[in-house]
């Protein structure tokens, strides 16, 4: 009797504190206006060539995967080039971010990269928090859902699938 007792204010107390988790209003979303200033920013940024050699990076790895990597960025750009002056959401923002990490995730690891710091960039022109966090925090869950959860396994650009 008293077992039964027990497991039922446990699970009364489960289904009350699911409840009220439930019931917690979300937080505001994070906006930022896009301002003329910014928009002259992301348009250098569409213009600009990207995904080109430097001292850090050898460059895309061929040229097909240079068009989609390119393509990937721009869009992003055009997407925010679009809206209308005023606020630009943080989620909306990331919602874009994730759907161009789909698209480049067959990419070799420094191209992804480069790709995360196009988007970086994008970030900050806009003027959200920095990106060391929740950009970032969205970004690798991103990645880890992709890859499976861990490194372990991922194509590299040094040789097959580590083990």
């Amino acid at each position: 009797m008293r077992w039964a007792m027990l497991i039922a204010v446990v699970l009364a107390l489960a289904i009350a504190a699911s409840w009220l988790a439930l019931r917690r209003p979300a937080a505001p979303d994070e906006t930022t206006p896009l301002t003329p200033a910014k928009r002259e920013r992301l348009e250098a940024l569409l213009a600009a060539r990207k995904f080109q050699p430097d001292r850090y990076y050898t460059g895309i790895a061929t040229p097909e995967e240079g068009v989609t990597a390119t393509a990937t960025v721009d869009d992003v750009i055009r997407a925010v080039l679009e809206r209308p002056d005023g606020a630009v959401g943080r989620r909306w923002m990331i919602r874009r971010f994730k759907a161009a990490l789909r698209r480049v995730f067959l990419l070799e690891t420094e191209d992804r990269d480069r790709t995360g710091s196009y988007l970086a960039e994008i970030w900050d022109i806009l003027g959200f928090g920095g990106p060391a966090g929740l950009f970032n925090e969205t970004v690798m869950a991103e990645q880890r859902r992709l890859y499976g959860g861990s490194p372990v396994g991922m194509k590299t650009s040094t040789g097959p699938a580590r083990k």
